[in-house]
């Protein structure tokens, strides 16, 4: 599927343009030392090889990306349009709410055991959701074949993972 780049005098601006915008630093100081040399006839075959060689490589991605975005796009081996698929998400995740939020109305208002009492230790709610929800991305993670590990320091989610435990606590504490 990809196609084969023939690069003349002419085309070689707009792979620079390309080539530069896509490419790591080390690429990009060949292709200026490259730019430079453009001058002797060695320089220009340097050049065109370098372009061929980068475009070749930014074909592969895109290629790899499309193939990538192809399978994403079929839910139950039909292939959907985006907007389609959004919906199906969207109204897949309100429906996950709204059933999260009546069970743990439930689990908050309606007496259990056989004097009724009420269930009042909401922190041990918070606490056992929190593990659960740790548990399944780790075993998300793990089953994607990706690192549980995260290379960004714990403390910088500190402030969002405590504010978010506060407010549970305190939609608990509101039922």
């Amino acid at each position: 599927m990809k196609e084969r780049v023939e690069v003349n005098e002419k085309g070689l601006q707009g792979y620079h343009s390309l080539i530069m915008s896509r490419s790591t630093r080390a690429k990009q100081s060949a292709a200026v030392e490259a730019i430079q040399e453009v001058d002797t006839e060695q320089g220009k075959e340097k050049e065109k090889a370098l372009v061929v060689e980068e475009v070749d490589e930014i074909l592969d991605a895109d290629d790899e990306k499309k193939k990538n975005v192809k399978d994403a796009g079929t839910i139950f081996g039909f292939s959907l349009p985006s907007h389609v698929r959004m919906v199906i998400a969207c109204s897949g995740l309100v429906a996950c709410f709204l059933i999260y939020g009546i069970l743990q109305e439930r689990l908050m208002t309606v007496p259990y055991g056989l004097n009724g009492e009420m269930f009042i230790f909401s922190a041990f709610l918070v606490l056992n959701n929190r593990i659960v929800v740790v548990l399944v991305a780790a075993g998300l993670l793990m089953a994607e074949g990706q690192s549980v590990v995260t290379s960004v320091p714990l403390f910088k989610f500190m402030l969002v993972g405590f504010t978010n435990t506060i407010a549970t606590l305190c939609q608990y504490e509101a039922l």
